[in-house]
């Protein structure tokens, strides 16, 4: 069963129309899911998926790299 309240290693802030802090897996996808809706790249459906990987392992190491890949998509994208 995924565990979607783990903790990513560290908080994750974006900017946009209200200032957030993503601070767990569940967060994170819903972000993703709200900020990017009928938008398709690669980009959006890898850290998604990421993300939901990462939920399912419920591991340390799988949060970190689905944050890793959090993070880089939301620098690419200007957020």
């Amino acid at each position: 069963m995924a565990n979607w309240n783990r903790k990513l290693p560290l908080p994750v802030s974006v900017q946009g129309d209200e200032g957030e802090t993503l601070v767990t897996l569940h967060e994170a996808a819903l972000f993703m899911i709200r900020t990017f809706q009928g938008r398709q790249s690669n980009g959006i459906r890898r850290t998604i998926e990421r993300l939901i990987w990462a939920a399912e392992q419920d591991t340390a190491d799988a949060s970190e790299e689905a944050a890793r890949q959090l993070s880089n998509f939301l620098k690419s994208s200007g957020l």
